[in-house]
């Protein structure tokens, strides 16, 4: 019985909730806008508002609620707005995403030039062992030369060293 009680009361919340942001969509601007400032007053949360009052677009507003509304975006968001075209815009959230932009793209490009700055050095340490490789490779062809040249001059790697930089003086 409980049990059933429980499932009860949460079914009644969740369609509850969910009849709340569909009512959003439902109610006039001006009094979304009063929704708005009285849930600030009271200090509960006006996201759910001040995102339907932002989504909203083409309607006429009085000065005062307009006002109204301008104050409910500011408690959301912390921008100031201004209504304007029919709509509430704020210059200092686009400044703001502008800047965002620029960092992230900053920071873009510095991370593509530590990872190329990374990848010339894997390079340059990639080559400096190649090259440690080749100049022991040649020291021990040589080495090889001095003591059995029959086997220094049959061996493939010494070989083609021999061809390339000469015979071992």
């Amino acid at each position: 019985m409980r049990y059933l009680l429980h499932i009860t009361v949460l079914t009644v919340a969740l369609a509850t909730s969910a009849r709340a942001a569909d009512d959003l969509e439902q109610i006039s601007h001006g009094d979304l806008v009063n929704a708005c400032v009285e849930a600030l007053e009271l200090g509960q949360s006006v996201d759910a508002y001040a995102k339907e009052l932002i989504s909203r677009s083409r309607f006429n507003l009085g000065p005062e609620n307009a006002e109204r509304g301008r104050r409910c975006l500011k408690g959301a968001f912390g921008f100031t707005y201004t209504f304007e075209g029919g709509r509430f815009i704020s210059r200092e959230k686009d400044a703001d995403l502008a800047r965002q932009i620029e960092e992230a793209e900053r920071r873009a490009e510095k991370k593509t030039a530590e990872q190329e700055r990374l990848a010339l050095l894997e390079r340059i340490e990639q080559e400096k062992r190649e090259r440690r490789y080749w100049l022991a490779t040649i020291e021990v062809c040589r080495d090889m030369y001095h003591k059995d040249r029959f086997v220094a001059l049959t061996n493939t790697t010494c070989a083609s060293i021999f061809k390339s930089q000469g015979l071992p003086e």
